[in-house]
């Protein structure tokens, strides 16, 4: 069994897509697991960063409930079935034993995990029968994707644990400055990248996933079903479809996905 791990509702799809899109055409079981997909209570925090996020999405008033019936839509469009949504919220919302708010500002989401964040002590759910498991690398700093990336570090030894780089933090194109121009400091691309894997104890190999035509265009066209995303990174969907493209070119000819490793497992 191959378990994808999502921070958030798309990263899986962003970074993985034409991998899941693989391993299902092959018949192998894939279960999706998004760690951050509660819907916060009332009232939610009234932050700059909530403010920008809730104008940006345009996804209602429980842009959540939004948001995890397109992660449903975009995954059925690549063919899996067991599709789990947990209860952590996105940091966003997240607060100290007092009700306030850990993380005010968009540069907060890319100054590490806040000391009193109750994040800090989450242990993955991981289904028995798994074998591989993919977690993000924490390209580009995200606080969500270190503590999960955290939390995939504690998996037992028997698991082989797949890192994937996050697209689009992994591109060097820029499409992740959209969300990051008030953090200067912020990395993208291979800097990014390279910043993540020299943050790991043991080194790490990569391993290509060489995509076909067919499995580059399931990713787009699952990519498509996050409307509430589109705007955070492209400017509409025609470039999405182009820059996704681009960004798997650049990985590898004619195109691919990257993951990294610490055995020589085949997933």
């Amino acid at each position: 069994m191959h378990v994808f791990i999502s921070p958030h509702l798309d990263d899986a799809v962003l970074s993985c897509g034409g991998l899941i899109h693989q391993l299902v055409r092959r018949g192998e079981k894939v279960v999706s697991i998004t760690v951050m997909a509660g819907s916060p209570n009332e009232p939610l925090p009234d932050t700059p960063l909530t403010r920008d996020l809730h104008q940006r999405w345009q996804a209602g008033k429980d842009p959540y409930e939004t948001r995890r019936q397109e992660d449903f839509d975009a995954l059925h469009r690549l063919g899996v079935q067991n599709i789990q949504h947990l209860g952590l919220l996105d940091c966003p919302y997240r607060t100290d034993v007092h009700g306030k708010p850990l993380y005010t500002l968009n540069s907060h989401l890319f100054s590490g995990i806040h000391p009193d964040d109750p994040v800090l002590a989450y242990q993955l759910p991981i289904p028995e029968n798994a074998h591989f498991v993919y977690a993000p690398l924490g390209a580009g700093g995200h606080v969500d994707h270190l503590a999960v990336r955290r939390a995939a570090q504690q998996l037992p030894s028997d698991l082989v644990v797949y890192y994937y780089e996050e697209y689009p933090y992994s591109a060097s194109s820029g499409e992740a400055r959209r969300i990051t121009d008030d953090s200067p400091q912020q990395q993208v691309g291979a800097q990014a990248v390279q910043t993540a894997l020299d943050s790991f104890q043991q080194r790490l190999r990569p391993r290509l996933t060489f995509l076909t035509e067919d499995d580059l265009a399931a990713k787009i066209a699952a990519i498509m079903y996050y409307r509430s995303q589109i705007s955070s990174f492209w400017d509409n969907t025609a470039d999405m479809a182009a820059r996704v493209r681009a960004y798997a070119q650049e990985v590898a000819a004619p195109a691919a996905e990257r993951l990294w490793v610490k055995g020589e497992s085949n997933p």
